[in-house]
């Protein structure tokens, strides 16, 4: 009798387990967002990742994008994705209205673009980071915030000590026309072109 019942009490669990799993199949096939959303609040930021990545790839919707950009900005960093996605994300003209309109958007933007700077920088394109960085801080017209991706290109590489792309940096810095700059930021252009010229001699 007591091997009846812990037969049929194994039966059940695995019975259950293997509803479960095709639960979990079904959601990771068809529905990988909310399942995304589930590991991202249970803390398994690189499975959000992973099922926000299949979300987009299947979806290609803006929202997908959005979220699978603000996982590997802000939660779990993957330097090869931020370069592809988080970038992909920045460059498109949804996510310049939201920085735009929303009341933190400077942060935001400079969070964001900041990341896929770095991204490039980290799996060895230096260059590619560079042209970026340039690129995003033509966003405020004529200024340079201290959030900006090309400091945090700088910052990057002033850990490296890395001369060659510091230089190219500096050599930026440079060609700034410093006449519609506040009083502030050329105080902090001038700091960081001295910072610079220390580590490359």
């Amino acid at each position: 009798m007591g091997k009846f019942v812990l037969k049929v009490a194994l039966s059940t669990v695995a019975a259950i387990f293997a509803v479960l799993l095709l639960v979990y199949g079904f959601f990771a096939l068809f529905l990988p967002a909310p399942l995304a959303s589930f590991y991202e609040n249970l803390g398994n930021y690189s499975g959000a990742v992973r099922l926000m990545k299949r979300a987009y790839d299947k979806s290609e919707s803006e929202e997908d994008l959005k979220r699978l950009a603000e996982l590997l900005c802000f939660k779990e960093e993957n330097a090869e994705l931020s370069a592809e996605y988080v970038t992909k994300y920045c460059d498109g003209e949804s996510f310049k209205k939201y920085c735009k309109e929303e009341k933190d958007g400077q942060a935001y933007y400079d969070l964001m673009t900041a990341s896929s700077v770095k991204s490039f920088y980290i799996v060895g394109k230096p260059d590619d980071a560079l042209k970026k960085a340039s690129e995003y801080l033509a966003y405020y017209s004529s200024s340079y915030p201290s959030g900006s991706s090309l400091r945090a290109l700088m910052f990057a590489a002033t850990d490296k000590k890395d001369k060659q792309t510091l230089a190219k940096i500096l050599e930026k810095l440079n060609s700034f026309d410093l006449s519609s700059f506040t009083e502030t930021e050329k105080a902090t252009i001038e700091d960081d072109k001295q910072n610079i010229q220390i580590i490359i001699g």
